[in-house]
């Protein structure tokens, strides 16, 4: 079955319209949303804190604990594995963090126990 040349031309014309329209749908900008607290809305990992030689200082730890949404930092310590950990408040409700010497912090069950978190 032979076609024509116009056929050809039909079809391509509606294969460029279909993959503009696509195109045009998937640029439309995202809904306004609020904005992400810088650090806050890391997310969360099940890793446990990394044991390491933690370069931060205590007054850079507090700093990083709290750019990470984490208030009333109290009770601030190393252990012997290089983690900080910090009574502290998040979102209203206390909580026991950490901060490994990668950087990441998280929330522990009781200190120096049970870990979760990984931001």
């Amino acid at each position: 079955m032979t076609r024509s040349p116009s056929y050809a031309v039909a079809m391509f014309a509606l294969l460029a319209l279909t993959s503009w329209q696509m195109g045009v749908a998937f640029a439309e900008p995202a809904p306004a949303e609020a904005p992400a607290t810088p650090g806050r809305d890391l997310p969360i990992t099940a890793a446990p804190p990394r044991s390491g030689a933690n370069s931060f200082t205590r007054a850079q730890a507090q700093v990083r604990l709290s750019d990470r949404g984490y208030d009333g930092i109290a009770d601030l310590s190393q252990d012997g594995n290089g983690v900080w950990w910090a009574r502290a408040r998040r979102d209203g409700r206390p909580v026991m963090v950490w901060l490994d010497f990668k950087g990441r912090t998280g929330e522990a069950l009781s200190q120096h126990g049970s870990a979760t978190g990984g931001r």
